[in-house]
């Protein structure tokens, strides 16, 4: 029972800084530390697993393809790339609707790490004719991106 009370108030404690619109990075931060005093470990084994989690082939490698997915994403915005496969859509399809439903889906096809970040530029493109708030952009994204997963054998 101390045990998912422990859980709960760190639940608690992040919810509570995430609602304060801290920045995630340092309530990730303060909730490692947190970890640290509800769940003691000795602090060499605890510092030894902060280099080892860092440094781990695993973390950098995840963070190398965050980067790369990042500049794959720029570099098709700034060549204008979304910008052709937008109006090559609307040019073929002729529901506007579809067009914001189409990338994320053919995205959601190859389940690759970061894939929001190459699709939530072509919605936020193909968007524009509409007023849509970020939040329905990002629904968008996420739903027609992810609406594979039940059926297509690569997930």
């Amino acid at each position: 029972m101390m045990l998912l009370m422990k859980l709960l108030i760190l639940v608690l404690v992040l919810l509570v800084l995430i609602r304060l619109k801290i920045e995630i990075s340092i309530v990730l931060l303060l909730g490692t530390g947190l970890l640290e005093i509800l769940f003691p470990v000795p602090l060499g084994v605890f510092w030894r697993n902060i280099g080892e989690s860092i440094f781990n082939s695993q973390s950098l490698s995840l963070v190398g393809i965050v980067v790369l997915v990042l500049f794959l994403g720029r570099f098709l915005q700034i060549q204008g790339n979304f910008n052709q496969m937008v109006r090559s859509l609307q040019q073929s399809i002729r529901e506007p609707r579809l067009i914001l439903a189409i990338p994320p889906a053919l995205i959601g096809l190859l389940p690759m790490l970061g894939g929001a970040l190459v699709s939530a530029p072509i919605v936020e493109e193909a968007s524009r004719k509409w007023s849509l708030s970020p939040a329905w952009k990002t629904f968008y994204n996420y739903w027609f991106r992810h609406i594979w997963e039940y059926c297509w054998p690569l997930y």
